[in-house]
C-alpha cells in the first residue's frame, strides 16, 4: 500500500485491490469482505425512483446498458480495472441455475471480491455464437472481481470448470480457456458448419490462424461431410454425393487429395449407420477410397452394390471379410 501511494498516482483500483489483499492476512477480517462487498453493490443499485403514477418506489428501472454500464464517461473510466468471465447457457434448461448452485457456495472461500450477473437475451443466429442455443432465450452471466487480488485465478479457472461442465459456453473474448475438444462437444455440428464457411472463404490456408484458433480447433480442418449417394462413369465412381449440400458432388480425386491433407472427413452413411471414409492404395502406385474396419473386422467398399435409380446412384451395404 505504501509503494503505491508513494508511486504518485495510483488509481483507486489499485488501492482497493491492496487493501483487500492486506485484509486476507488478517485474521476474521477477510470473513467481512463478502459483506462490505455486498453493500456498495447493493447501495449502486437501489434507489428511489419516481414511477409513472407518481408514486416513489425502490430499485433502478432503465435501458439495459445504463444499468448495467451506467453512462458514458462512467464506462470509461480507468479507476477500476477488473478479471472477467462471462458463460452463457440455454435459459429453457436447468443448467445455468445448477451452475449457480455450485459456485455460489463457495465463492467466499477464494480471495476475490466482484459481482456475479445474469442477463436474458433472445437466442442468437450467428453460426458460433456463444448464445446460438436450442431454446428461445438465453442466460448470460458475468463473474467480475477487480485486478491483482490473489485468489483471482483461481476463481476464474474453477468457474470456468464449472460453467463447461454444465454444458456452459464461456464468452470467446473473455476468460477462455477451452481446448478443441472442449468446443466441438459444447458447439456440436455449428463447430463443423463454421469451419466449412471458413474453408469456402479462405480454403486451407492458414493467414488467420493463431495460438487462439489452433488450441481451440477453429481451423478450416477436419471438416464432416456425410456421402449419401454416388456418381459412375461406367462401372467407375468418379464422384461423392449427398443431395442438397452446396459442397456436392465432389470428384474422387479432390476427395482423396482433402482426406490425406486432413481438411474433411468423409463418411459412407447407409440407414442408421455410418463408416469412415478412407485413402488406401490401388496397388498400381495410386489411392483409392474405402471404408474403415468395422467392430466385427469388416471391410466395407465403396465399390459395392448399386440400386439403380434416376440420378445418382445409391449404394447398399456390400462387404468383404478382411
Amino acid at each position: 500500500m505504501d509503494a503505491l501511494v508513494a508511486s504518485g498516482n495510483p488509481s483507486f483500483g489499485s488501492l482497493l485491490a491492496a487493501a483487500l489483499t492486506a485484509a486476507w492476512t488478517v485474521p476474521g477480517l477477510g470473513l467481512l469482505i463478502p459483506e462490505i462487498n455486498g453493500w456498495v453493490i447493493g447501495g449502486n443499485l437501489v434507489h428511489s425512483m419516481i414511477d409513472s403514477s407518481g408514486a416513489v418506489v425502490q430499485g433502478r428501472r432503465g435501458p439495459d446498458y445504463m444499468i448495467g454500464t451506467g453512462t458514458k464517461s462512467d464506462g470509461e473510466q480507468n479507476a477500476y480495472r477488473v478479471d472477467s468471465i462471462e458463460v452463457i447457457f440455454d435459459a429453457m434448461t436447468a443448467d445455468y441455475l445448477d451452475f449457480l448452485d455450485e459456485i455460489l457456495p463457495v465463492a467466499p472461500l477464494f480471495p476475490q471480491a466482484g459481482y456475479i450477473s445474469l442477463r436474458p437475451s433472445l437466442r442468437g443466429s450467428a453460426t458460433l455464437s456463444m448464445h446460438n442455443v436450442m431454446g428461445i432465450w438465453a442466460i448470460s452471466i458475468e463473474i467480475a472481481s477487480p485486478k491483482n487480488l490473489p485468489g483471482n485465478a483461481a476463481w476464474m479457472s474453477f468457474v470456468h470448470k464449472c460453467a463447461v461442465r454444465h454444458n456452459g459456453r464461456p464468452h470467446w473474448g473473455q476468460y477462455n480457456k477451452l481446448d478443441a475438444l472442449t468446443v466441438s462437444v459444447l458447439y456440436g455440428d455449428l463447430l463443423n458448419q463454421w469451419r466449412a464457411a471458413l474453408h469456402r472463404v479462405s480454403g486451407a490456408s492458414v493467414r488467420f490462424s493463431n495460438a487462439y484458433t489452433l488450441q481451440r480447433g477453429l481451423e478450416p480442418v477436419g471438416i464432416v461431410r456425410t456421402v449419401t449417394a454416388v456418381r459412375k462413369s461406367g462401372r467407375k465412381i468418379t464422384d461423392l454425393c449427398h443431395a442438397g449440400e452446396a459442397w456436392s458432388p465432389v470428384p474422387v480425386s479432390q476427395a482423396i487429395q482433402e482426406i490425406q491433407a486432413g481438411t474433411m472427413k468423409y463418411f459412407a452413411m447407409g440407414g442408421m449407420s455410418s463408416a469412415l471414409i478412407t485413402v488406401v492404395s490401388d496397388g498400381h502406385g495410386g489411392h483409392a477410397l474405402r471404408t474403415v474396419a468395422d467392430s466385427t473386422s469388416r471391410i466395407i467398399w465403396i465399390v459395392c452394390r448399386y440400386v439403380s435409380g434416376k440420378g445418382n446412384r445409391h449404394w447398399r451395404d456390400g462387404s468383404a471379410r478382411h
